[in-house]
């Protein structure tokens, strides 16, 4: 097929084998086809390939307003056709030439000053093809002029004529944009919103479609500035002038014509369209996110009571959460970042909600810190590891308590991954009170050596739930996590406590901790995939 590939879209292509499938069994050998003025790029060369694959021969382009056809139509066709010096008397005897047998005219450029004599010779063609064998005879693809009475047309063509009408839908413009675009399928809320808003914008026609998509993402968070400088559209919007075809059930005015009409209501309903389908659909992801990651924290909350205005709604499962109402429950129970990205998230969906477009600089900011995140999508952790039998180890534990120690005799040095090392390496002491960027590296390591099919041991307190929970749930089910908990009387802890004594407090706040989340410990915080090896009694 053409190289092109707006042309192998299921629209288009359905046009195509139509054209051929359609000009192939006509009796009369002649396929009318109505193409509005403007008509997509590569038209021409997309019906002749799509002609000659079908069998439609040796497939010859002709412009009728070649001087060769001013003095004969068949004598011109026969000499596109390679025949010189030959006598035709008559349209019978070009219908029966051995040398065009089988070949396939795709005759374009016909307007309405040259159809009287073109009519009168295609009327001659038809009637002499009936009589000759169809196998043996030339055939014709016409393409019609847009401003000739539609009774003539029926009248010479009847069934034998096709319109360039309705064949690309919505599906067949998001695959080709996405194609233009080179989307892959993990593009940015940013590049998802800028796609859509060509496939708004376009409809249609695929030359636009063209145009917009080559333009960067931040360019598209103001389509109609750029297509104010593109060239002005002046003529009436009608089918025949290009400037509207049926789109999704319905008829579609061109966007450059709804510009130079100033039609901006259209052209605001169209970005919002484009907007609300991509930010609900990634609505819809960060409640499912969030949900994975904070279950443990929203789940005794059901049934959960909101106000609506038919009166009060219970909510019994998570996923049924607006993402509203998931902002409002973690609010202060979870990492500040994630806060402040529900807020932005439920502004967003706010704002397609009431009809309105996400302004460009907010959609910037969500889609930024939506990257920082996406990648720990429940759905998607760890599918493309081996399974080698690796395992992740936690030691739990207090301050002081021995962790190190005892994962240095269990384990071999370089599975191990010490927050306190990290610390070392990134800030020379282990008296810092950034932790951001040191968890952030801890946990880039063990994905790392998990994603190598190698067993990793976390060497840090992890005393928290949250905290534990924040690698243990971006760990796939069927992976094993052992915890091994490790405490020692807090007299010794004292005794030994070395750097930890110049922070007043911590080894018996740690204590404290530690006892409060026992349980939770020693249960492996309800996940199915974790053991426990209690070292205390040891």
């Amino acid at each position: 097929m053409v190289a092109d590939p707006f042309w192998s879209l299921s629209g288009p292509s359905r046009f195509l084998e139509n054209v051929a499938s359609r000009m192939l069994s006509s009796s009369k050998g002649v396929l009318g086809v109505t193409v509005p003025q403007f008509r997509p790029g590569g038209f021409v060369d997309a019906v002749m390939e799509a002609t000659r694959d079908r069998g439609g021969g040796r497939v010859i382009p002709i412009n009728a307003r070649d001087r060769a056809f001013d003095r004969s139509i068949p004598h011109g066709l026969a000499r596109a056709g390679g025949i010189r010096d030959t006598s035709i008397h008559s349209v019978s005897a070009f219908v029966n030439l051995p040398d065009l047998a089988a070949v396939s005219f795709v005759i374009d450029g016909l307007d309405r000053d040259a159809w009287g004599r073109w009519s009168t010779f295609l009327r001659s063609f038809s009637a002499a093809s009936q009589d000759a064998d169809r196998s043996l005879a030339p055939r014709l693809i016409v393409f019609l002029p847009v401003d000739v009475p539609r009774s003539d047309v029926q009248f010479l063509f009847g069934r034998d004529e096709m319109q360039w009408r309705g064949y690309v839908s919505p599906t067949d413009t998001r695959v080709y944009v996405s194609h233009l675009m080179r989307h892959i399928g993990a593009e940015s809320l940013m590049e998802r919103v800028a796609a859509e808003t060509v496939v708004r914008l376009a409809g249609w026609d695929r030359d636009l479609a063209v145009t917009l998509a080559a333009k960067e993402p931040e360019e598209l968070a103001d389509p109609l500035a750029v297509m104010a400088e593109l060239p002005a559209i002046e003529r009436h919007a009608c089918w025949s002038s290009g400037l509207i075809d049926e789109w999704d059930g319905s008829p579609f005015i061109h966007s450059m014509s709804c510009l130079a009409t100033g039609d901006q209501a259209t052209l605001k309903r169209r970005l919002w369209l484009a907007h609300s389908q991509v930010v609900t659909q990634f609505v819809g992801e960060v409640i499912d996110f969030f949900v994975d990651r904070y279950g443990h924290i929203l789940s005794p909350l059901l049934p959960y009571t909101v106000e609506t205005r038919k009166g009060p709604k219970l909510i019994h499962d998570l996923r049924d959460f607006e993402v509203s109402h998931i902002y409002y429950l973690l609010d202060g129970r979870i990492p500040v970042k994630h806060v402040k990205f529900l807020k932005m998230a439920t502004a967003a969906r706010n704002k397609v909600a009431h009809h309105n477009v996400v302004p460009a600089d907010h959609l910037t900011q969500l889609s930024d810190r939506w990257d920082e995140i996406r990648s720990n999508r429940s759905e998607a952790r760890g599918w493309d590891w081996p399974r080698c039998g690796q395992k992740l180890v936690l030691m739990v534990g207090p301050s002081g308590a021995g962790k190190s120690t005892l994962a240095k005799r269990r384990y071999s040095q370089d599975s191990i991954v010490s927050s306190d090392d990290i610390r070392i390496e990134k800030y020379g002491s282990l008296e810092t009170s950034d932790q951001t960027d040191v968890f952030k590296e801890v946990e880039r390591r063990v994905i790392r050596r998990l994603a190598d099919g190698e067993t990793v041991v976390l060497d840090a307190t992890n005393l928290k739930r949250n905290d534990r929970l924040a690698i243990v749930d971006k760990i796939p089910s069927d992976i094993q996590i052992v915890y091994e908990v490790v405490d020692r009387p807090l007299p010794e802890k004292l005794a030994t406590g070395d750097w930890r004594l110049k922070k007043e407090g911590l080894i018996e706040g740690h204590s404290e901790i530690f006892i409060q989340e026992l349980p939770n410990i020693l249960a492996g915080d309800n996940r199915p995939n974790v053991d426990v090896i209690d070292h205390r009694a040891a």
